[in-house]
This record gives structure tokens, sequence and C-alpha cells, in this order.
């Protein structure tokens, strides 16, 4: 876990693909295809990928939409 310091005062956390895939309980491989794909903010420090902690929320907010229409379908195979 990394902090990365934006302006004079305000500190952001910045996390590894594997600290992402951890905190939304997915695999390693997910979090690279979503960062590859735009879905997911991150950026490189030299050959190194990070994600910086306001990408989550932002990741998750996005995404909200998705859940109904997954559940739905899971509830149709059922």
């Amino acid at each position: 876990l990394l902090t990365l310091q934006l302006g004079s005062s305000n500190m952001e956390q910045i996390y590894t693909p594997q600290e992402v895939a951890v905190k939304l309980r997915v695999s390693y491989r997910t979090i690279l295809n979503l960062i590859k794909s735009g879905k997911l903010e991150a950026f490189r420090i030299g050959a190194h990928i990070r994600i910086s902690e306001s990408a989550i929320p932002r990741y998750k907010e996005s995404n909200k939409q998705i859940v109904p229409e997954t559940l739905a379908a899971l509830n149709r195979n059922r």
C-alpha cells in the first residue's frame, strides 16, 4: 500500500492490482482486464501498475446499473 500526495495537503492511497482484487473480491486477471478495457482507471510508475483509492468508488458507481440485470439473469437460471 502506497500513499500518493496530490497537491499540498491531500493524501490519497494507491494500490496494486492485487490489492484491488482482494478489496473487490475478484481475480487479479479481472482487475487487469478492467484496466485494459478502460473501466478502471490506473497509472504506471515505471513498469508497475497502480490504482488510486478514488478510482475504486468511481468504478463501482459507474457499474451500479449492471447489478439488477445480473441478479435477474441469475434468478432465471435457477
